[in-house]
Parts: structure tokens; C-alpha cells; sequence
């Protein structure tokens, strides 16, 4: 008996020992794996269509143990808190398993030691053979010149890239990840559409937002905004759409109701009433070729305009497109050069 009593003690001392040395480990750093996922389904923005496809994401966390001074690591996947950067282009669940959503480049990021440690993977979907538009260099952000005054009414925003090399212009407005600088005044979600979140009563003159994207460059992040002008109670702007023409080529583009004939290269726009529906036609000038309407405006197929593949990028399906007029809106019309 008194056996059996000391070999349950020393059973019992050797559980308290380890328990004890891996007590005192500590989180020190986190890996992904794999760290760089492509979905190469060459189906570019706005055309993407969610797929069953998914990956599974490992996350390993390297912990040191200051007493017997060892490093030692072990899989935390289920541990971690998963989050994405741009849900619009990929979401994580709980255990790591991303599933693409949109076309762009999207970072995931797993975190630990109360949320202070953290890793990053990318995820890129819609990669285009490989990425023939090469890097994003610039990006711009274009708001809709009409101010806001009540709680509810929105605004589009839209965000525009330029591409290293090819000059090429795309919408990015899906694929960027959105912030605001004044909850209290506006909210912007993960598609660029702004809303307003203060009563006109609550507004003095004067009062913005900073609306602001990001997306990755060729020499790190880009950062791009645009100010949302909110007024008080009676002094907002009559419902409107905006079409903001970008890109080195240029063309034409008018809007049935017929208020809107944009041909400058610039920005042209007419007030409908709340809800109107509104076709969009683009037809490029010589020289140029059509990349496309933003994804805020849905492509019409088959386009009743005719709109010849000589017109069109290989990935436009259509040069006519359908919206409906928010408070204050915005639709980008991409005209570039061949390639």
C-alpha cells in the first residue's frame, strides 16, 4: 500500500513539474502556411463567380521557455482569432479555411497572444495569366459631388487603379478595403457605398467624412480618399448619378433616360429622381478600347447597343450596363489603350 502511495505521488510530482514548465512558455511568434494562395481562375472583376474552391491555412505558433531556455512550436490553427483584410475578395472562417468571394489581392491575418502577435498570408483571386496587368501604381478614389443631410440617404464611391507597365485602368472599388474617418457622420461598407448615419438636425454646416481605400501597390500599400460633404436639414442635392470616365483611352458614354453624355475624359452629371432606373451605353473613340463599367452598374447581355469585340476588352461582355440612382451616386466608365 505504502508502494502504490509513492508511485502515485511521484506520478502526481511529475505532472505538477511539466505542467509547470509549460506554464512559464510563452507565444513569441506566428507562422501561416502556406503564406501565399492564388486562386488562378482568370475571370476578372466584375465577372467573378464564387467557386467551390477553398484553402485550408495552418497557423504554428513558436513558443519559448524561459526556464529551460528551449524553443518549441506547436499548431494553433484552431487557437488563433482569423480575420480578412477585404472580405470583398476573401473571407476566413474560425479553423483557417479562406473562400474567395471577389477578384483582388487580399491579406488574412491570424492572431494570438491576446490579439499583440500576429501573422499575415496573402491571397490573390482572379490572377490574370499570371498577372499580365503587373502592379498596382496608383490608386484613386472618386466621390459624387452631391452632399448628403439625413440619417439613411447613400452615396457610391467608387475606386479606381492604374496598373505598372500596361497603363491599364480597373475597378477596384470591390477589392479595396474601405474606412471613414467620422462614423458619426457617414459608414462606408466593403463595396464603397457610404451611408449616412446622423440625422440633418444633428449636422452643423460644414460637417465631412473622410472616405478612404486601400489596396496593395508596387512598393507597399496605397492609400487613396475623398471627402463626403454632409449638410444640414434642407440644403441637400437632389438625387444623382455621376459617371466618372478614367483611363489613358477615351470615349463616350450616355445614359437612357437621356441627361447624361460624358466624351471629355472627365466626369459628367444629371439629376433623376430616387431610384430611377438608368442604362449606361459606352462606345470608345478610335484608338481606344472599353475596360469596362464599375461593379456598381451591371453588364446587359446580350447588349442591345451591338458593341463589337473590336470595341471591347477580351473580359467585357458588354458595353451597356443598368444602376439606379441613390442619394448620390457614382459608376466609373474605363477607357483604355490596346495592348
Amino acid at each position: 500500500m505504502v508502494g502504490r502511495i509513492l508511485l502515485l505521488s511521484v506520478v502526481a510530482m511529475s505532472l505538477l513539474l511539466t505542467v509547470g514548465c509549460g506554464s512559464s512558455a510563452q507565444l513569441s511568434s506566428i507562422s501561416i502556411t502556406p503564406n501565399n494562395i492564388a486562386f488562378e481562375t482568370n475571370i476578372p472583376s466584375p465577372d467573378f463567380q464564387p467557386t467551390t474552391a477553398t484553402a485550408q491555412l495552418t497557423a504554428t505558433g513558436t513558443y519559448y521557455n524561459g526556464k529551460t531556455n528551449r524553443t518549441y512550436y506547436n499548431d494553433i490553427t484552431d487557437q488563433v482569432t482569423w480575420e480578412s483584410s477585404i472580405t470583398a475578395v476573401a473571407t476566413v472562417s474560425s479553423t483557417g479555411v479562406v473562400s474567395p468571394t471577389g477578384c483582388g489581392i487580399d491579406t488574412i491575418i491570424a492572431k494570438g497572444g491576446n490579439g499583440g502577435i500576429t501573422a499575415t498570408a496573402s491571397v490573390t483571386v482572379c490572377e490574370q495569366n499570371g498577372g499580365d496587368l503587373g502592379s498596382l501604381s496608383s490608386l484613386k478614389v472618386v466621390a459624387p459631388p452631391q452632399t448628403l443631410s439625413n440619417r439613411g440617404e447613400k452615396a457610391q464611391f467608387i475606386a479606381i487603379g492604374t496598373y505598372v507597365g500596361s497603363n491599364a485602368t480597373k475597378d477596384l472599388t470591390n477589392q479595396v478595403k474601405w474606412s471613414t474617418s467620422n462614423s458619426g457622420v457617414a459608414t462606408v461598407d466593403s463595396t464603397g457605398l457610404v451611408t449616412m448615419s446622423a440625422p440633418c438636425s444633428d449636422i452643423g454646416s460644414g460637417a465631412e467624412a473622410t472616405i478612404t481605400a486601400v489596396a496593395p501597390g508596387s512598393g507597399g500599400s496605397l492609400t487613396a480618399a475623398a471627402s463626403l460633404a454632409a449638410a444640414p436639414c434642407g440644403s441637400a442635392s437632389a438625387p444623382a448619378l455621376t459617371v466618372q470616365e478614367a483611363g489613358e483611352g477615351s470615349g463616350k458614354v450616355v445614359s437612357n433616360p437621356a441627361r447624361i453624355a460624358c466624351s471629355g475624359g472627365e466626369g459628367c452629371t444629371a439629376n433623376f429622381p430616387l431610384n430611377t432606373p438608368i442604362a449606361l451605353t459606352a462606345s470608345p473613340n478610335p484608338g481606344s478600347v472599353f475596360g469596362g463599367f464599375s461593379a456598381n452598374c451591371a453588364p446587359v447581355i446580350p447588349d442591345p447597343s451591338g458593341c463589337p469585340a473590336s470595341w471591347r476588352e477580351s473580359s467585357v461582355k458588354s458595353c451597356t450596363c443598368t444602376t439606379r440612382t441613390t442619394n448620390s451616386g457614382a459608376v466609373g466608365a474605363f477607357f483604355n489603350l490596346p495592348q
